[in-house]
């Protein structure tokens, strides 16, 4: 290994995880040890284990411990530098053990003043063996290193399944470590190493010696150890008694605390010193347990558990189960789901939601999510790439979705490429379909993924969609969703609500859990756990808890906290139990509500604290020290003192955020304090007076805004604006207020960006509330930007008369081209979503003007005008190469490239509207990019050239050569918003002239998957429509034919595309009556389909295309009813409206159809429409021998089925034809 500034000089030690080398430090030029990855060792979690390592022992900064004195990384090597004390690990020292009674005693008491500096800390080491405790040959000292396992006492749960470890390392983990057993891990964890350490020294053997892992776990779960003495007589009965209360199978019976075992080995040795044996000798006289009232237990949750563990065996037999979880406040909800969770070996995320956090966008769901990355990490290399395939094969180019929701995906999925911009419906599709398929990937690696939300009452709405997409819109299988909220507050949030409701009214399977309070017997049980005491006086404590509490979890540690403070409980030594002053306590003022009991526990805290902590409850649920210590006076000595005894008093939780190794930028020990319980955090909010909040967010903000300034962005911006926008009205300052507002509009914009519109329309609506009359003349763009964005939202989230109501206030106005482009295309899809095709097609027409492209609004001036550009087109692009054609203009204006994007959002609209006008609009814009320049959108407008050339004048050679120039110009430029549409027309209108029809359908499943990928819910759409309508003209089966409109109708449903549907309805219809499913085969109605609805509807939005394939669906329909008559009156209605349809299948299907009704009607037809229909023959076979010259394969069997009908009815009814 080879490190710039350093010399390796030789191997100190090496185990399964780290290996140690002893070197010289050339920058500093001493002597120091670099500590890295073992390269026998595989596993991403000791990666990160370097770094917890690292903060770890800058946490504690203890003089028995390693401190590390920096953290390096070169290439792929991460490694720490490590003073150099010239230490031997225990294990070198002293292999066989110590030897002599003098030496244990002396190294033990030496070990256990360093782990006692550990302990004070709160921290679990969780692997005491022999090579983690060094010592100094010459001088006794003990240092214990390795904190890469280590956590906080009381944190963490037993895991849920045997570590692998090696055998020699099993050696020394305590029982709750074996994955056998569930309880809380604690500080008496370290005991029962600690013990095997002793054992080890004083015998040279570990008390369970077997190469079978499972036989040492068996042991020591069973097996009680074999005492010293009995192995070493020379030692002192003492020594055995100390080492076996260290080795006691329940923790319950070990040691409680550091001190107790130091007391009585310093105990022992005296007496062994002085040649005396104390006979009288009780291990842990001196044993006071130190209480910290976090209670991880449960208690009298069973039921619940066997609940939530059956849904999960469902779930993973293939179902999407969700559980409900609720309660009051401090039942228990949290505690709950943390026992459930760490009782499996399934991948699970949980994110908890905040009261003040309201309009953070997905803050629970990035957290929980991000906690995902270091489950992720422990699996073997095989394991993550396998992940990494499924990502890329449901994700594709979207992985930069997640990378900017959770950046530490980032280290297993490396750099994603930047995501194209697309239109709002796209973008939000997008989103939320790549979030979507995430959680598909994780249900496939899972099988299966739990995802647990807690306190949902407090999500913000992206959130809330978030929920709504994956368990109401999506059919994801192999998935647990725990949704955790208080019952008090269901009516809180009517969107919160609302998405409840939706699940519930969905298909999914629901559990429900309603976390009640506790009953006399698990009182009972929590206050002797904490509180262990004589059984009658626990017995009436209960009673009296019980009664001031209503047995709610969280008011009974309030108060317990209470009593311990005014010290009404107190530990007798020789007991060693608890005793009560129970009439004291009877007494208690005390209120049997939460908020009270908090306040009045509050109150007992020293001033400073409380103020402190009113300072914390402004900054959020979590904050760190640092950035604390810029708020307050205190000095960094002080501000941890403080915080270290609210952590003790059990207000606040510490940790350090487990993936802020995977960046550079982060490598420094920062610790994190959370609040334990949000109701915590709300009561301590609340004392405050309301000036005193205002004056803390104002002072949070500012220090905010100055250490990152205006270009703040991700969370950081979200906090500044939360803070100072609850003090706008205090703040004087006119450059404070601008700023405020330009971070207000940056907010939403980022918001939006999130998915999270709500919160976005909060901020936009903040940023456009200030820009008054005065600040809108001198800030006009900045005021337009602020109105077209805050549309844009108000667009997104449904609201479309405020949408026209902002835009009004635009009209008239000096806006730029740029603005008015961009405010006719949001009109363009407000009316398009709407179903107000005219007006859509208006607001297009306005875009085009503005850049002096006229389009007339009389029928004739509209062929006139076709021909003419027309005309121009084919001058213009005559002596045009391909390669010309896709040569893209550098620099283009971005008004002309806004201006082509206008027309990719009109086009479906238009097509609709008017075909003639539609060709109009694609000749005008195909000639503006030849003219002006072509662009990354001019591939659409290719497309739909082809699509004109093939209608007007009848060359497919032409059309064919368009669309492929389109899907050329696309590759050389890629732009996902017309990437598919592109495809689309090439599938949908052009393939089947040209080769056989079944070769479309898997391009347009292509077509439907690359669009939902990239948001385009309606050419996603279009294209499942099109596919059924090739397979229909391809007689496909009934039965399959059902299939797929099956899914295209969940479909159109989960995406709420209303458009597609409508389209689509009728052929759907068709084949639900062929296969018997209407009212009569006569007939497409049935309970959900009525003629005279739809008819009226389609009629009613001018939805002509619709019109054209009901028309010709009931033609078919007659047709195969023998209703001849019926049929023609039907088909001869579908003539003036099936241009809508040219290019398309339906359009070759249409005129087959309407030549077989015309002959089987022929014999009844006067003389005058024997002439009119004769024309409309000859139109039919026309356009089917020139079809048929083209392909063969697809028209050449419809011409002769036609011929043939023609010449039987010819000779049938004596006719000439």
């Amino acid at each position: 290994m080879k490190i710039p500034g350093f010399k390796i000089l030789d191997l100190f030690s090496e185990d399964y995880k780290f290996i140690i080398y002893k070197a010289f430090d050339q920058r500093f030029e001493k002597k120091v040890l670099i500590k890295t990855i073992s390269q026998k060792n595989s596993f991403m979690t000791d990666v990160q284990g370097i770094y917890h390592d690292f903060r770890i022992s800058n946490f504690i900064k203890g003089s028995k411990t390693q401190n590390p004195l920096e953290l390096i990384r070169y290439g792929d090597i991460q490694a720490l530098i490590l003073e150099d004390y010239n230490l031997i690990p225990l294990a070198k020292l002293f292999p066989n053990g110590v030897g002599s009674v003098q030496k244990f005693f002396e190294i033990a008491l030496e070990v256990s003043f360093a782990l006692q500096e550990i302990h004070e800390r709160r921290i679990l080491h969780k692997s005491l063996c022999p090579g983690n405790i060094w010592i100094q040959p010459d001088t006794g000292i003990v240092r214990i290193v390795d904190f890469s396992s280590s956590t906080f006492s009381g944190k963490d749960i037993s895991p849920s399944n045997t570590p692998h470890l090696p055998p020699e390392v099993l050696s020394y983990i305590a029982p709750e470590l074996t994955g056998r057993l569930s309880r809380v891990l604690d500080l008496r964890t370290d005991f029962y190493s600690l013990g095997i350490v002793f054992y080890k020294m004083a015998t040279g053997s570990v008390p369970f010696v077997s190469k079978d892992r499972n036989e040492i776990l068996h042991s020591h779960l069973t097996k009680k150890p074999v005492p010293i003495h009995m192995i070493r007589n020379d030692f002192p009965i003492s020594i055995s008694m100390i080492v076996s209360k260290l080795l006691e199978k329940d923790s319950d019976l070990r040691y409680s605390c550091i001190k107790g075992l130091i007391y009585d080995l310093e105990l022992c040795f005296k007496d062994f010193q002085n040649g005396k044996i104390n006979s009288e000798f009780v291990p842990g006289s001196k044993d006071n347990p130190e209480i910290i009232l976090d209670s991880y237990n449960l208690y009298g949750r069973e039921k619940e558990i066997l609940l939530l563990q059956s849904s999960l065996d469902k779930a993973s037999q293939g179902e999407t189960r969700i559980v409900f979880i609720t309660g009051v406040s401090g039942s228990g909800k949290s505690a709950l789901i943390k026992s459930f969770l760490t009782s499996i070996s399934d991948i699970f995320v949980q994110g908890k939601f905040n009261q003040y956090e309201t309009s953070m966008p997905f803050g629970g769901l990035i957290h929980s999510l991000r906690d995902l990355v270091s489950i992720l990490l422990s699996k073997s290399e095989k394991e993550i790439q396998e992940f990494k395939e499924l990502v890329s094969k449901h994700i594709g180019n979207n992985g930069k979705i997640l990378l900017n929701q959770f950046p530490e995906l980032e280290f297993i999925l490396g750099p994603q490429p930047e995501l194209s911009k697309l239109p709002p419906d796209e973008n939000q599709n997008r989103f939320y379909h790549t979030l979507s398929s995430f959680i598909k990937v994780l249900t496939e690696i899972s099988r299966p993924f739990v995802l647990c939300l807690d306190d949902l009452q407090w999500a913000d709405s992206a959130s809330l969609r978030f929920v709504e997409t994956i368990l109401v819109h999506s059919e994801i299988k192999k998935f647990l969703c725990i949704l955790s909220f208080r019952s008090e507050e269901f009516e809180l949030s009517s969107s919160f609500s609302s998405v409840l409701r939706k699940i519930e009214s969905s298909r999914v399977k629901i559990d429900r859990i309603k976390v009640g309070l506790l009953d006399e017997k698990n009182v009972y049980s929590l206050i002797q756990d904490l509180f262990p005491g004589w059984e009658e006086q626990s017995k009436f404590a209960t009673s009296i808890f019980l009664k001031k509490t209503s047995g709610n979890p969280l008011a009974i540690i309030q108060l317990l906290g209470i009593c311990q403070k005014k010290r009404l409980i107190n530990y007798q030594f020789k007991s060693k139990l608890w005793k009560w002053d129970l009439e004291k306590i009877e007494k208690l003022s005390i209120s049997d509500n939460v908020v009270d009991l908090l306040c009045d526990r509050i109150k007992t805290l020293s001033p400073e604290l409380q103020e402190l902590l009113g300072v914390c409850s402004c900054l959020g649920k979590k904050f760190t020290l640092e950035f604390l210590s810029k708020l307050t006076f205190f000095d960094t000595i002080k501000l941890d003192q403080l915080l270290w005894l609210a952590v003790r008093e059990g207000f606040l939780n510490i940790f350090f955020n487990e993936n802020h190794f995977l960046f550079e930028k982060n490598l420094f020990s920062e610790r994190i304090f959370s609040f334990s319980h949000d109701k915590i955090q709300q009561v301590i909010y609340d004392l405050l007076e309301e000036s005193k909040r205002k004056k803390i967010h104002q002072h949070i903000g500012m220090t905010l805004l100055t250490i990152y300034g205006l270009e703040s962005k991700d969370k950081i911006l979200f906090q500044i604006v939360q803070h100072l926008d609850h003090t706008i009205d205090t703040i004087e300052e006119e450059s404070i207020k601008n700023d405020l507002t330009i971070l207000n509009y940056k907010a939403g914009l980022q918001a939006k960006n999130s998915g999270s519109y709500e919160s976005s329309l909060q901020y936009l609506n903040f940023a456009l509330n200030f820009l008054n009359k005065e600040a809108s003349v001198e800030n006009f763009e900045l005021y337009t930007d602020v109105i077209l964005e805050t549309a844009e939202t108000e667009y997104l989230l449904s609201n479309y008369e405020r949408v026209e109501s902002l835009l009004r206030l635009l009209e008239n106005k000096n806006i730029t081209n740029l603005q008015y482009i961009r405010k006719e295309t949001i009109s363009v899809r407000l009316y398009s979503k709407m179903n107000r095709i005219e007006e859509a097609v208006l607001a297009g027409l306005s875009g085009m003007r503005r850049f002096k492209i006229y389009i007339p609004s009389f029928c004739f001036r509209v062929i006139f005008a076709l021909f003419k550009e027309l005309l121009i087109s084919i001058i213009l692009s005559i002596k045009k190469t391909d390669l010309e054609l896709v040569c893209v203009k550098e620099n283009l204006e971005p008004e002309y490239e806004a201006l082509i994007d206008l027309f990719a959002e009109l086009g479906p609209s238009a097509f609709t509207y008017d075909q003639n006008l539609f060709a109009l609009i694609v000749l005008k814009m195909f000639n503006v990019s030849l003219t002006k320049g072509v662009s990354r959108s001019s591939a659409i407008v290719y497309s739909g050239y082809g699509m004109i050339i093939n209608q007007v004048l009848k060359d497919l050679n032409q059309a064919v050569r368009y669309s492929k120039l389109a899907m050329d110009l696309n590759k050389k430029i890629p732009f996902d918003l017309v990437k598919w549409k592109v495809k689309y027309v090439y599938s949908a209108y052009i393939c089947h002239w040209v080769r056989h029809i079944t070769f479309d359908i898997g391009l347009l499943d292509e077509v439907h998957n690359g669009a939902l990928q990239n948001g385009d819910i309606f050419f996603a759409g279009f294209s499942l429509q099109a596919k059924i309508q090739k397979k229909i003209f391809a007689s496909y089966s009934i039965n399959e034919l059902l299939t797929d409109i099956d899914n295209a109708e969940k479909y159109f449903k989960i995406t709420r595309d209303d458009f597609a549907s409508v389209i689509s309805k009728s052929s759907h219809q068709f084949i639900k009556a062929l296969a018997g499913k209407t009212s009569s085969s006569c007939s497409l109605e049935d309970s959900e389909f009525q003629y005279q609805d739809f008819e009226s509807e389609i009629m009613e939005n001018k939805n002509y295309t619709a019109l054209s394939y009901y028309y010709h669906d009931l033609t078919k329909l007659y047709y195969f009813s023998g209703q001849y008559k019926k049929a023609i009156i039907f088909a001869a209605k579908c003539e003036k409206l099936i241009r809508n349809a040219f290019g398309l299948i339906p359009f070759a299907e249409y005129w087959f159809y309407y030549g077989i009704v015309i002959l089987a009607n022929f014999h009844e037809f006067s003389f005058f429409q024997r002439i009119k229909y004769l024309k409309k023959l000859n139109i039919v076979f026309s356009y089917f021998k020139k079809w048929s010259r083209d392909c063969p394969e697809n028209f050449m069997g419809l011409l002769e089925l036609l011929s043939a009908e023609k010449k039987e009815y010819a000779e049938k009814f004596t006719i000439r034809l």
